[in-house]
């Protein structure tokens, strides 16, 4: 019991959703391009070339490119989410000592009330912030901390979760 693990996986039904509506965007702005733009159409953007065809070429490479990345998290099988007696590991690119965290606090995301994870606050977040400065995240952790008070914040809704488990050991660890 002392030194349980936990983690938490991308939940892939979620993920194939995802992945089949973006191929569905990007083949739709791919017929609109060999198509061609609506010279009846209430929108100038669907009616004037020189704006339909960029707009809609753009739609190809966005939602295909994400459809790419999104398959390629499909077969990525390694926890997005990892408590061990260590540290907290959110997917690849973040890992937390316990020493270095206060605590975990609920979290839901202010642009949307299905984005809920957690807000990790921690001991130092400025001494964080200065030792990660050539992090490809740093940016992005730095703006968060400035927006809501901590730089790291993951969401869980996307992932298979159990919270009591997770929020129990994470109480656990963070005790120790």
């Amino acid at each position: 019991m002392e030194n349980q693990s936990y983690a938490a996986y991308i939940n892939r039904k979620k993920l194939w959703l995802i992945i089949v509506g973006l191929i569905i965007f990007a083949l739709g702005c791919g017929y609109s391009v060999l198509s061609g733009p609506r010279p009846s159409s209430l929108y100038v953007a669907l009616r004037e070339p020189y704006l339909f065809y960029p707009m809609m070429s753009a739609g190809v490479l966005l939602f295909g490119g994400a459809a790419v990345l999104a398959l390629m998290k499909v077969g990525d099988k390694s926890p997005a989410l990892v408590v061990s007696p260590q540290h907290l590991a959110i997917g690849k690119k973040i890992t937390l000592n316990w020493s270095e965290i206060s605590k975990l606090e609920d979290y839901q995301d202010f642009t949307s009330a299905s984005l809920r994870g957690y807000k990790v606050i921690l001991k130092d977040p400025q001494g964080f912030l200065a030792a990660q400065h050539a992090h490809p995240f740093h940016k992005r952790w730095k703006s968060t901390y400035e927006t809501v008070g901590s730089p790291i914040v993951f969401y869980t809704s996307s992932l298979i979760f159990d919270k009591a488990t997770f929020e129990r050991l994470v109480a656990q660890y963070l005790r120790t």
